[in-house]
């Protein structure tokens, strides 16, 4: 929360609705009700968890351990095993060529761990794909 102007940018992976307040109606709100601030509160340590999540999985070197991670996360936030992402939404995610990984999607594909096709995953061997991350 600051009064100053803020630039972000975000790639949208599905639907998404934008809504500008300002920072003067936001504060009035939370004064007035207090649970709100409380709820905001819930919701930026959620996205500083995802961001520090993240992180992670950026630095992470190994590129298949680095994917795996990076759809097990993505099914933990959606709570399904069938993700509808792109290997452009993944490699512009964890910062990889859509080649890199294309060939890592295909390597799990082989080993039977997930399935893909046009814009989606299916995480078929959660165990395994988690032995991987711990390996």
């Amino acid at each position: 929360f600051s009064d100053r102007e803020q630039r972000e940018t975000a790639i949208a992976m599905g639907k998404v609705g934008i809504c500008l307040i300002s920072y003067e109606k936001i504060k009035k709100l939370i004064m007035k009700e207090p649970t709100i601030g409380i709820k905001i509160m819930e919701y930026l340590s959620m996205k500083l968890n995802q961001s520090h999540t993240l992180l992670e999985i950026i630095s992470t070197k190994d590129t298949k351990k680095k994917i795996v991670m990076f759809l097990l996360e993505r099914r933990s936030r959606i709570g399904s095993n069938k993700l509808e992402l792109t290997q452009s939404d993944i490699g512009n995610s964890i910062r990889l060529t859509k080649e890199t990984v294309n060939r890592k999607l295909s390597e799990l594909s082989e080993e039977d761990l997930i399935e893909q096709g046009h814009g989606r995953i299916e995480l078929k061997e959660i165990e395994k794909l988690n032995e991987i991350v711990e390996g």
